[in-house]
């Protein structure tokens, strides 16, 4: 287990699990399996919900939505079903049904800009806030101000590498299958854009969050060597207040990663929650 001490105490894997336990109350993922040719696949979609001018929303990076799509409309595709995966105890949100194309996902993936939404509706809403685990993030989580200075960087989400599926029953007729994850906050720090922005179109996006991916071991000591899966998920900025106790505030929503040199990048959220509430502002008006 690597262990830190001094200013990259946050980075330690024993003050992530931590935070990871802290913050989960926040996080909804989504699982979306599916037969390709007869073969069961599946797509993990790392996710959070915020609430904001009393609207529920489900959030991830836009690209993911465009991918999503992509292969859910090839011919070979069928027996869709998606799941909710949460990540309190008793699973409660994998028992509510979930129709994708009913969510009507909305996605930008445009210029450094990368995020995708769905407004959820009032079923959902209730269903989804019934689960008293579930808390989604408000305007206190990603408001910034002077009195907050962030010690470190978490990225999290569901890497593949912890994702899997697992076929319920032995029935050739029936294709029932279970999906679940491992949810990981994996340490950033943050990187300097100005310093590296000649050597890729990865660093021209200046608006960006940049930060480099600490290693880390989920409960069961596996290394994670490839966030692939974690597009969408939040990057929070955290102040340590004492061994079980953060402040944190949403930086940015992930967008994209660089895997030999383990840098990553994402939509800063005050750009984020800037186009959101101008969009509800227009659509009310």
């Amino acid at each position: 287990m690597q262990e830190y001490q001094g200013e990259l105490l946050w980075a330690d894997e024993t003050r992530a699990r931590i935070f990871n336990k802290c913050i989960q109350k926040h996080i909804l993922s989504l699982s979306v399996a599916y037969l390709m040719e007869g073969i069961p696949r599946a797509c993990w979609v790392s996710g959070f919900l915020i609430q904001i001018k009393g609207l529920l929303i489900w959030m991830t990076a836009g690209h993911v939505f465009n991918e999503l799509n992509r292969i859910l409309k090839l011919k070979e595709v069928d027996g869709i079903k998606a799941r909710w995966i949460d990540n309190c105890p008793n699973k409660e949100a994998q028992c509510i049904p979930c129709d994708y194309p009913s969510l009507r996902p909305i996605s930008i993936d445009i210029e450094g800009f990368d995020f995708g939404i769905v407004l959820l509706s009032p079923l959902y809403v209730g269903l989804l806030l019934k689960i008293k685990e579930n808390m989604p993030l408000t305007n206190a989580h990603w408001r910034l101000d002077d009195c907050f200075e962030a010690d470190g960087y978490y990225l999290v989400g569901l890497p593949h590498e912890f994702t899997e599926l697992e076929q319920i029953g032995n029935s050739p007729e029936v294709h029932e299958y279970r999906s679940s994850g491992t949810l990981v906050s994996v340490p950033l720090t943050r990187e300097d854009q100005t310093i590296h922005q000649s050597e890729s179109d990865f660093w021209q996006h200046k608006d960006n969050f940049y930060g480099k991916v600490f290693p880390i071991r989920n409960d069961d000591g596996d290394l994670l060597k490839d966030i692939s899966g974690m597009s969408g998920g939040p990057i929070f900025g955290v102040r340590i207040i004492d061994q079980n106790k953060f402040e944190y505030r949403v930086i940015a929503v992930q967008s994209s990663w660089l895997s030999q040199s383990m840098f990553t990048r994402g939509t800063r959220f005050d750009k984020v929650i800037y186009i959101l509430n101008r969009a509800i502002e227009l659509a009310i008006s």
